[in-house]
């Protein structure tokens, strides 16, 4: 059960970058399988790493392989920036909820039972987009292909300016509604 480089100290660099580096596929070829490989007294992380990688590869040639989806989270709801904004401490609009309604927005802006306009934060929603290109770019295109009037904060900018975000939040407030 020699690994060669990958027992060293940062081998797992080295696999790494043999498994990143493809532009289209990857082929492996291995004379065993990833059960027959030992690696609970390796010291060091890459072994542990190879034998990782085999069992996904071998799972996804099986068509055993699942993508693994937690309902948890270790965060607590008051963390999240949209319940800040939600807070009517937050904002001056008396006639307008901010609330979670669909599930393709993290808050929307309803007013007189007519929703309005819906704001996206860095929560969940973002997180758990495909690729940065679905988050940033495919579905704020929609939306706005859609004419669902949109805006996006970010929790840094929150921690950071909380009076950036007042301002930013009270403007897209007067754009959708009557107030």
């Amino acid at each position: 059960m020699r690994f060669g480089p990958l027992n060293n100290e940062g081998g797992e660099n080295r696999l790494n970058v043999a498994v990143t580096r493809a532009k289209e596929k990857v082929y492996l070829v291995s004379s065993i399988h990833p059960n027959q490989i030992s690696v609970e007294n390796a010291k060091n992380l890459g072994p542990k790493l190879l034998k990782e990688y085999l069992q996904y590869a071998w799972s996804i040639s099986q068509g055993t392989w699942r993508p693994m989806v937690s309902d948890t989270t270790n965060r607590s709801a008051t963390w999240y920036l949209r319940e800040k904004i939600a807070d009517k401490s937050f904002h001056e609009f008396n006639r307008v909820e901010l609330k979670k309604t669909f599930d393709f927005s993290d808050l929307t802006v309803v007013q007189e039972k007519e929703e309005t306009g819906l704001i996206l934060t860095d929560a969940d929603i973002f997180f758990n987009a495909i690729s940065a290109k679905e988050a940033f770019v495919y579905y704020p295109n929609q939306l706005s292909d859609k004419r669902w009037p949109n805006t996006r904060f970010y929790s840094r900018v929150f921690w950071i300016d909380k009076q950036t975000i007042k301002e930013r939040l009270k403007i897209f407030l007067n754009r959708t509604t009557d107030q």
